[in-house]
C-alpha cells in the first residue's frame, strides 16, 4: 500500500510550472516551508476569544440602543399620522442598516490607517504570512461583526449570497485570529479598507427601502448611489484583485509545503473562500456596471418610458 502524500498540482504540471508559479529557484518556497516549524495556534487564544466576546457584546448593546431609537422614531411618526405600512414593518431592517453603518465606518477607519501608516511598504512573503499580532483587533472585530450579522441577516431576509458571505468571512477571519501563520498582513485591506464602499452602500439601501425618504431627497440618494459605485469598483475590484492574488499565491505555497492533510485542507479551504469572495465581488461589480450603463443609456431610458406607457 502506497503511503506517500498525494501528488500536488505542481508535481503534476512539472518542475518548470512550479518554478514559474512559486518563484525562480524555489527560494520563496524554501523560506515559506520553514514557517511550518511555527506553533499552529497563537499562544494567547483565551485573550483573543475574550476580545471577540467583548466586541460582540458591545455590538449587541449598540444595536439595541439604535433599534430602540428607531422604534421610538417610528412610533412618533405613527402618532403624528405620518407612518406608512413599510415603515411599520422595517424597524429591525433600519436599525440593522444603521448599526452596520457605524461598524463599517469603524472598520474602514482602522483599516485605512494601518494600510497606509503602519504596514511596511516592502515586505517578504514570509512577513505577509506570519507575525503582525498587533493587527489582531481587526479579525476580532470582523468575527464579532459577522457573528452578529449572520443571525440578524437571516431574520431580516438578507439575500442568500450575503448569508454565504458572512460565513466565508468568519472562516478567513478565524485564520487570522487564531493561527500563527494567519496572513494578518492582509487584514487592514480585507477586513478594513474595503469597508469604505459599505458605508455608502448602507445609505443607498436606506434610501431604496424607504421610498418616502428617497422622494424627499433625490439628490442625496443619487449622490450616495454614485459614491457607492465608484468606491466599490476602486476598492473591491481594482485594489482587491492584486491583494487576493497575493493571498491565494502565498496560501497555495504554504499548503503545498504542508506535511499534513489537515494543514493542506485548512489552507486549501482558505484559498477556496478567497476565490469565492473574489467571484462574489466581480458578480456584484458586474451588476453595478450594468446599472450604471442602464442609467445613462438613452435606449434603456426610452424602453423604460415606453413600458410605462
Amino acid at each position: 500500500m502506497d503511503d506517500s502524500p498525494p501528488v500536488s498540482i505542481f508535481e503534476a504540471l512539472g518542475a518548470e510550472a512550479e518554478e514559474g508559479i512559486l518563484g525562480v529557484g524555489g527560494s520563496n518556497l524554501e523560506k515559506i516551508a520553514v514557517l511550518h516549524a511555527n506553533p499552529v495556534l497563537l499562544p494567547d487564544l483565551i485573550s483573543t476569544v475574550r476580545s471577540i466576546a467583548t466586541c460582540l457584546m458591545g455590538l449587541c448593546i449598540l444595536h439595541l440602543i439604535i433599534h430602540s431609537t428607531v422604534r421610538g422614531f417610528v412610533g412618533a411618526q405613527s402618532t403624528s399620522g405620518n407612518d406608512s405600512k413599510q415603515n411599520r414593518r422595517t424597524p429591525l431592517q433600519n436599525s440593522y442598516k444603521a448599526t452596520s453603518l457605524v461598524m463599517n465606518g469603524l472598520l474602514a477607519g482602522i483599516g485605512i490607517y494601518h494600510f497606509h501608516v503602519t504596514l511596511p511598504n516592502m515586505s517578504t512573503p514570509t512577513e505577509r504570512i506570519e507575525g503582525h499580532e498587533e493587527l489582531l483587533i481587526l479579525p476580532c472585530i470582523i468575527i464579532a461583526y459577522n457573528l452578529w450579522a449572520l443571525p440578524t441577516g437571516l431574520l431580516i431576509g438578507e439575500p442568500t449570497e450575503m448569508i454565504i458571505h458572512h460565513i466565508a468571512v468568519l472562516i478567513v477571519g478565524s485564520l487570522a485570529a487564531f493561527f500563527t501563520n494567519g496572513f494578518r498582513y492582509h487584514t487592514p485591506f480585507f477586513f478594513g479598507l474595503i469597508e469604505t464602499s459599505s458605508v455608502p452602500l448602507v445609505l443607498m439601501n436606506l434610501f431604496r427601502e424607504n421610498p418616502d425618504l428617497d422622494a424627499k431627497h433625490p439628490v442625496a440618494s443619487l449622490a450616495t448611489a454614485l459614491c457607492f459605485a465608484i468606491s466599490f469598483l476602486v476598492t473591491r475590484v481594482f485594489m482587491w484583485l492584486p491583494q487576493a492574488a497575493d493571498f491565494i499565491r502565498l496560501s497555495g505555497m504554504l499548503a503545498y509545503t504542508a506535511s499534513t492533510i489537515g494543514g493542506r485542507t485548512m489552507l486549501g479551504s482558505s484559498v477556496v473562500v478567497c476565490l469565492f469572495l473574489t467571484l462574489l465581488q466581480l458578480f456584484w461589480a458586474a451588476k453595478i456596471v450594468k446599472g450604471m450603463i442602464n442609467a445613462v443609456s438613452p435606449s434603456s431610458n426610452e424602453k423604460e418610458s415606453s413600458a410605462k406607457k
